[in-house]
């Protein structure tokens, strides 16, 4: 079993530590407090930053996108070429590596069982997306659950959605949302709007059709329709279902077929199964 890279302070040199930029021991250290605020969502908007814990999300974090701290724990104890790797990327990227006390970095940790690592990244700036590639847009309509949005998030990497659209949606940069993600987060265009109207029209001068899944009688159902490599499919609250306002624009409405006496899925299962559909038929 190979030694921790870090196991306390006291065992590392950190002047002869050519990684680790500071040591932080108090939770009460001014940077510590201000990055510990990062856990509420009017403090990350303003600051336009969040927070990625455990180490996947450190080490996508690092390749995909911008992180402006790595904080390691002094507890950090893990395979010493997994760390060094992670710590040898911060390095080549220019990024500040704080080491924490054990008390200073629970202060910023969310995680019941942390791992010691969290990286600090910048908001992503995503454009929409006018081109003509394929790949259908998932429009999510108040999808409040961060768990949910973060699988949603996921299934729609794994199955080549091309953008996610948020309206009165969970935070995607909340903890549980990125977590959830498991790393889709970063290579996943998504943003989110306040005129779900105007952005529909828009979506439909583009020719895109608009299909809201819902139950409803008169609909078309999952897998015995013609499938549109563009479509943009609307999906839910997970407790009310679509907007009103949204389903009137919508181009027609979708239904998940299904056995039994379950009346609906959870909406993450009900998007998973519709881009594994398009998934099946424009990429196998």
């Amino acid at each position: 079993m190979a030694t921790p890279l870090i196991v306390t302070v006291n065992e590392m040199d950190l002047k002869n530590n050519k990684y680790i930029k500071e040591y932080i021991s108090s939770k009460n250290n001014q940077r510590v407090v201000s990055l510990s605020k990062l856990t509420d969502k009017k403090y990350r908007d303003s600051e336009r930053l969040f927070i990625c814990e455990g180490y996947k999300l450190a080490n996508e974090s690092l390749t995909y996108c911008s992180v402006r701290y790595l904080i390691i724990s002094e507890n950090t104890v893990t395979d010493d070429v997994l760390l060094e790797n992670i710590l040898k990327k911060a390095c080549e990227k220019s990024v500040p590596v704080l080491l924490l006390s054990e008390q200073a970095f629970l202060k910023l940790s969310t995680e019941k069982s942390p791992q010691g690592i969290i990286s600090v990244c910048d908001y992503f700036d995503y454009k929409p997306d006018n081109s003509h590639k394929n790949g259908i847009t998932l429009f999510l309509d108040g999808i409040r659950d961060p768990g949910n949005l973060g699988t949603i998030i996921r299934s729609s990497e794994s199955f080549g959605a091309r953008e996610i659209i948020l309206f009165d949606s969970a935070d995607p940069y909340n903890t549980k949302t990125v977590r959830a993600s498991m790393g889709s987060i970063f290579r996943i265009p998504f943003r989110e709007i306040n005129d779900p109207e105007e952005e529909i029209n828009e979506l439909k001068k583009r020719k895109i059709r608009v299909l809201s899944a819902d139950i409803s009688k008169d609909s078309l159902k999952l897998g015995s329709y013609e499938k549109r490599p563009d479509d943009c499919i609307v999906m839910g609250n997970e407790g009310h279902g679509i907007s009103d306002n949204i389903l009137k624009l919508s181009d027609n409405i979708l239904t998940i077929p299904m056995t039994g006496n379950t009346e609906s899925l959870n909406v993450a299962q009900a998007a998973t199964c519709i881009l594994w559909d398009y998934f099946r038929e424009f990429h196998m």
